[in-house]
């Protein structure tokens, strides 16, 4: 069976050498003209493969696989490897039921990387059904060691491959060369695909200097209107990754400016959270109490909420109001509710703040809606509401549980976030009893038209 699988590779390698050779586009494989130019692209025209040609003899073909997979022996790399050698790695990667014979065979290959034969090799790995995380490792290796030979490779693959293919080989590039893969990625159109682009870059960028990453996109936003949350959060994770969370943190408070502290406060919060909670969660507000970012106080928070919600309500009350405050109010109650319906109630009827207590109920009726099914089938009991009504056995069936949520949904005092939610408890209302959902929602007197909820139900008069 493995002499199978060797040979299938062989064949595949082979086909695919004998095409590439054919084509104009790969002529620096064979030394003709029009081979790479040493200079980053970013012009590239993708054009879809053509049906392969045929004519050539079997001794023809075999002269040219011999001749795309000859390499010279690397500086500190492997020795120089044969056509069958390169065939057999290939087939073993892909296809050996011995995993550490499999890795084996994969570092021999990236170890035997050269301009000549990386296109051969990539197509032999893809046919000899490599893991995902291999071609992505591949793929930055043969970025990292031939750029130009990659740009010049993606002339000749379907459009829809160049995407993840550039994904993989731009952060190798710019682990080793970083000015070209910049001039490179700065060079492509703007638009969706440079920004994808972009964070790509950042990474290979963290893989040579973290301080040249973070310069970069200090630089990028000082001088562009570009986004650079995305490329921030991902060298934020490289950060987190490599450094102690002293040194994170010490990273971000150095960061010149808030859009940028805001961008990698995320990666770096939720680490810090996760070693030292009460370290972070005192971290966070005085950080945003410095430097008026709110926003800090989130991912640790959420980080710490699943194991430690009342911890967090505790923490997160008295802060000064904002939207992040509130955020995080709404999730603690959430996380209460989880363990116990009734003591979320009871929590969120002592609440005296109005903002407050409307975030708290949303983060309560969450909870409610994703056990609704709990409610109407098997009755389970609920009490310890601000109306006073005990759902048993008996009483908890049907549409009854609504009607006991709803009064939280109408002490709602946000215009905005009372109307909606009142519509979704309507809507979970108006499957069951849809007639004491219309004489409800006419009470609270909501501006929402009932129609909108696609229900079937006609409007109130």
């Amino acid at each position: 069976m493995r002499e199978l699988a060797k040979h299938a590779v062989w064949v595949v390698i082979a086909a695919g050498a004998f095409y590439t050779g054919v084509q104009g586009g790969l002529g620096f494989i064979f030394g003709a003209p029009g081979g790479g130019t040493g200079k980053p692209r970013a012009d590239i025209r993708i054009s879809s493969l053509e049906s392969g040609r045929s004519g050539a003899g079997e001794a023809s073909l075999e002269k040219k696989f011999e001749r795309f997979l000859r390499e010279d022996p690397k500086e500190g790399g492997d020795k120089a490897l044969s056509a069958e050698e390169l065939a057999e790695l290939v087939a073993k990667a892909g296809k050996s039921l011995d995993p550490l014979e499999g890795r084996r065979s994969f570092d021999r290959i990236l170890a035997s990387i050269t301009r000549e034969n990386a296109p051969v090799l990539r197509e032999g790995l893809l046919e000899a059904g490599v893991s995902a995380e291999m071609m992505e490792i591949f793929d930055f290796a043969w970025g990292a060691e031939d750029p130009d030979g990659v740009l010049d490779y993606l002339q000749l693959v379907e459009e829809s491959q160049t995407e993840g293919l550039l994904a993989n080989a731009v952060p190798g590039w710019a682990s080793k060369e970083p000015q070209g893969a910049i001039h490179y990625v700065e060079g492509l159109s703007a638009g969706e695909f440079q920004d994808a682009m972009t964070g790509e870059l950042v990474k290979g960028l963290a893989v040579n200097d973290l301080d040249l990453a973070t310069s970069y996109i200090t630089e990028l936003q000082a001088r562009t209107d570009r986004e650079v949350r995305q490329p921030m959060e991902i060298l934020s994770n490289s950060v987190v990754q490599v450094s102690s969370v002293d040194e994170a943190v010490e990273w971000v408070e150095r960061l010149p400016a808030p859009e940028l502290q805001e961008a990698a406060l995320d990666p770096v919060g939720r680490q810090f959270a996760r070693e030292r909670p009460e370290d972070a969660m005192e971290w966070a507000e005085r950080f945003a109490r410095r430097n008026r970012i709110w926003r800090s106080i989130v991912p640790v928070g959420e980080e710490i909420v699943v194991r430690q919600p009342r911890r967090v309500y505790e923490w997160i009350a008295p802060l000064p109001p904002s939207a992040p405050r509130l955020e995080m109010v709404e999730g603690s109650v959430r996380e209460i509710a989880r363990d116990s319906i009734p003591k979320a109630e009871e929590m969120v009827a002592q609440i005296p703040d109005p903002p407050t207590r409307d975030a708290a109920i949303d983060g309560l009726l969450d909870v409610v809606f994703e056990r609704r099914e709990a409610f109407s089938v098997s009755g389970t009991s609920v009490s310890g509401s601000s109306s006073g009504v005990s759902m048993g056995a008996e009483s908890g069936r049907g549409a009854e549980w609504v009607s006991h949520y709803s009064n939280w949904a109408s002490e709602i005092q946000d215009p905005g976030r009372r109307e909606t939610t009142i519509i979704t408890v309507a809507d979970q209302w108006l499957e069951t009893d849809p007639g004491a959902a219309m004489s409800w929602l006419t009470e609270v007197e909501t501006s929402s038209n009932p129609r909108s909820l696609d229900s079937g139900y006609p409007a109130a008069p």
